[in-house]
């Protein structure tokens, strides 16, 4: 009988120390149409095994049934940009600026950010809760 301790002692010593973080995505896609704009949304967060989400990217791309809409909108994300770029854990960048389509990514360094800055932006630094939420919002997950 002491052995066979023994031996599992060992055995999950030398197995169980170490346990490394491995990362998983998940892509979740949603759209939005209105009379004058199509709006795609793009998230895409990175976890852990542990289900700690790590960063999520989102990709919003804007079709604008007028050249008009896409110069409103683009003045109202504005202030709304400015105040994200504050926080130093936001990257904003606009990958497509034409004359009827716009697209922005954001990258939000989830594991760096503070709970009340999440809880602003509706991003939960538990995976599982964070990919319901989305779900119950109307994403599409795969």
């Amino acid at each position: 009988m002491k052995k066979i301790v023994l031996f599992l002692i060992i055995f999950l010593f030398i197995t169980g120390c170490d346990s490394k973080d491995e990362y998983f995505s998940k892509t979740c896609t949603m759209k939005v149409n209105s009379n004058d704009l199509e709006n795609v949304i793009q998230e895409e967060v990175t976890y852990n095994n542990k289900d700690k989400v790590k960063s999520v990217e989102i990709i919003n791309t804007y079709d604008g049934k007028t050249k008009d809409i896409i110069l409103y909108l683009k003045k109202s994300l504005k202030n709304y940009n400015n105040n994200l770029l504050k926080n130093k854990n936001i990257k904003i960048r606009v990958i497509t600026d034409k004359e009827n389509i716009y697209v922005l990514k954001y990258f939000y360094d989830v594991s760096k950010m503070k709970s009340e800055e999440l809880d602003s932006l509706d991003i939960s630094k538990n995976s599982i809760r964070y990919l319901k939420r989305l779900k119950k919002r109307g994403f599409n997950c795969d």
